[in-house]
């Protein structure tokens, strides 16, 4: 039929297999299973029986619009007038109705990921092109938003959507920085979209994370969503709100009575009274940094799991090494039942893919997401360590024949972060990786790289201490300007069978790279850091999601310009690919 499709989420799938079957408890969403203050309760059983049932005005009732000025101003540094606030059926029409009074066809929009699937589900609805922008990875199993990375990529962007405190990863931003997306919006004359459902679950002491309304003013380009889900653990009252910029409020209302008219009356008075439950939020609150504490505790000391305790929201994200780059997708689909019916809810996501399963796939496949509010399984780490090795056993079933050999396709970072060769710059390479033969006169003699290739392998721990069974690969190639004998630049990548992300598959990103760089349509230092930084994600942007690692013969086999990928037999015979 002739409709708007959007990417298929996930998250969804999983939740709609939950949902058919009693015995299941779903974890598959961002939910508590505590309820919701009594007051809120009371208050909404009381308005039904009242016969408060009927339409409202579709921006909010007064009094709950008055109550959300109040609160918003007192949990936050500047104050917040009503008449900057609308009502929606939900945080996400809230988010819902922002895109449609600010987005166009063809707009660009930028979401930093790993994301909630449902955001760029919603750009996506609205004809607009989305761009991720993966959050770094600081090294110590948390998270970070490159600064720079973003003005570049807010470059003719229509709208900035900051999820912080962030699903699924817990980051959430600093003032600064803050004041500096803030800056870069204002200086590009990008609107910027605040979801800050998960504000008041913080675990730094303050009243509410560090937050847009902090710092913007009544006449900036922001608009900010919220809802009572999270923080009054009152996901089915499907009641949100925004604050909008000053003079924009009733126009948006009429967006809202286009949309969905509303917001059911007797909701709006259990809302209403939530807002007064300081205690439960103080106590919902712990409750998060008690099951933050124990899941803490039980992946304490597991091996290959790498995981830092979030400073806000309702997560536990933490990557399992090792089982990552085999996926390529299904895996996270056939884990099912953990213990007796848990569902596992494994988040993936996909950098620059919009279409490609709704932003879920690639770059975090080796994260699993635990929910820190689900009292009968957060405090039985048993169950949940069940869970991680359940993962991990089904994407050995699925191909993760890495991870039952103990190796990783991804070098460790602490022990390989990549160098780079200070004669290849921008203004260089026209001289000299794009220069035919010229990776010939910078590549290392296997007399090097053999001895260092037996120590690296003893290094890392690999079970298969066969030198054979690996590559000494340089991790920034020779032909973006690696480094070519620093012992940060190499590393003994496992080479695998077809269809696994070995080092043949790196040859191919590589010669991609490449040949996007010399013409002049991918930048030097961005090819860099991408292929650094995860080269498997870098080959799903560039090749695609299944891996080709065929063994690569002749020249024909690669980018012919500044390198060719073998150049003689000696070097095929000591598995010692020819970097580029």
């Amino acid at each position: 039929m002739d409709i708007i499709r959007i990417p298929r989420s996930k998250i969804g799938d999983i939740g709609r297999l939950a949902f058919a079957d009693p015995e299941v408890d779903n974890l598959a969403f961002g939910e508590s299973d505590r309820l919701p203050p009594d007051a809120a309760r009371t208050a909404l059983i009381r308005a039904v029986e009242a016969g408060d049932t009927h339409y409202v005005d579709s921006r909010g009732r007064l009094s709950l619009r008055l109550a959300l000025a109040e609160y918003l101003s007192r949990v936050h540094a500047k104050p917040v007038a009503e008449t900057r606030i609308a009502v929606t059926a939900s945080g996400m029409a809230a988010i819902g109705v922002a895109f449609t009074a600010i987005l166009r066809q063809g707009d660009k929009v930028v979401i930093h990921e790993p994301e909630w699937p449902n955001l760029a589900g919603a750009a996506l609805a609205r004809r607009a092109e989305v761009m991720r922008l993966p959050l770094d990875e600081d090294g110590m199993g948390g998270f970070r938003l490159d600064l720079d990375r973003l003005d570049a990529a807010l470059d003719g962007a229509r709208v900035f959507c900051l999820n912080s405190p962030n699903n699924p990863t817990g980051w959430m931003a600093s003032d600064a920085e803050i004041v500096a997306i803030l800056e870069i919006c204002r200086r590009r004359g990008v609107w910027l979209l605040s979801d800050e459902v998960y504000s008041r679950l913080s675990f730094d002491g303050r009243a509410a994370a560090p937050s847009a309304l902090d710092h913007a003013g009544p006449e900036d380009r922001v608009i900010v969503a919220n809802s009572v889900s999270k923080t009054w653990a009152m996901t089915g009252f499907r009641v949100g709100w925004l604050v909008l910029p000053e003079g924009e409020r009733d126009a948006v209302g009429e967006l809202i009575e286009a949309t969905h008219s509303g917001v059911a009356p007797f909701a709006q008075e259990a809302a209403l009274a939530a807002l007064d439950c300081e205690d439960y939020v103080a106590g919902f609150r712990a409750f998060c940094a008690e099951g933050r504490a124990i899941v803490g505790a039980g992946l304490a000391g597991l091996n290959r799991v790498r995981y830092s305790a979030p400073p806000a929201g309702l997560y536990a994200f933490a990557r399992i090494e090792g089982v990552c780059a085999q996926g390529g997708g299904g895996a996270g689909d056939r884990v099912r039942r953990g213990g007796r019916g848990a569902f596992a809810d494994l988040l993936r996501a996909e950098p620059g893919k919009a279409g490609a399963g709704d932003g879920e796939i690639a770059r975090w496949v080796d994260f699993v997401n635990l929910i820190l509010t689900r009292s009968r399984y957060v405090r039985n780490m048993v169950l949940v360590m069940r869970w991680i090795r359940l993962i991990a056993a089904t994407w050995v079933l699925a191909g993760g024949v890495a991870a039952a050999r103990g190796v990783s396709p991804l070098p460790d970072a602490a022990l390989t972060p990549g160098a780079i060769n200070p004669a290849v710059r921008e203004a260089t390479i026209d001289a000299t990786i794009c220069r035919r033969g010229w990776t010939r006169t910078v590549r290392p003699p296997v007399s090097y790289t053999e001895p260092l290739k037996k120590a690296q392998i003893r290094r890392y721990g690999y079970a298969d201490s066969r030198p054979w069974k690996y590559e000494e690969d340089h991790l920034i190639p020779l032909a973006l300007g690696g480094s070519p004998s620093s012992p940060a630049n190499l590393w003994p990548q496992p080479h695998l069978g077809r269809g696994q992300w070995g080092s043949f598959a790196k040859d191919r990103l590589e010669a991609r790279m490449a040949r996007l760089v010399c013409a002049h349509r991918l930048g030097l230092d961005e090819a860099r850091r991408m292929i650094a930084r995860d080269w498997i994600s870098a080959y799903r942007r560039f090749i695609g999601n299944r891996p080709n690692n065929a063994r690569l013969h002749g020249r024909g086999a690669g980018y012919h310009g500044g390198y060719r990928p073998y150049d003689h037999w000696h070097h095929w015979h000591h598995w010692h690919r020819r970097d580029w």
